[in-house]
């Protein structure tokens, strides 16, 4: 199927990628106030949810309008297969039809 906007039945597949690629994952209920109210992306890949993005709008007096993003994880067997560039690049689109001039990268070490 390919990049689509999360869905709160997505969450579950979500929260294992989450679990799976992070050594401190968010909470369900973090998860759940940005699936709600941000900008949230997945791949899916035959029904499995493989990829998730999450982003929220933001403001700052250096930048103007931009878009956060906070979260980015592929399923580790599914690494290397593109997911995150596709998700990437419907963020991108995003950003530019919506007005958006930059996107900050939050980076967890």
């Amino acid at each position: 199927m390919g990049v689509r906007k999360a869905r709160p039945d997505d969450l579950e597949g979500i929260l294992t990628i989450e679990r799976e690629s992070f050594p401190d994952p968010w909470t369900r209920e973090v998860m759940e106030g940005y699936l709600s109210s941000g900008i949230s992306l997945v791949y899916e890949k035959e029904g499995e949810i493989v990829g998730y993005l999450v982003a929220i709008p933001a403001w700052s007096p250096l930048t103007g309008r931009f878009l956060h993003l906070l979260n980015l994880a592929v399923k580790g067997s599914e690494r290397g297969k593109g997911i995150a560039h596709a998700l990437l690049g419907e963020l991108i689109w995003f950003a530019r039809e919506n007005g958006y001039r930059r996107i900050l990268l939050e980076v967890r070490k």
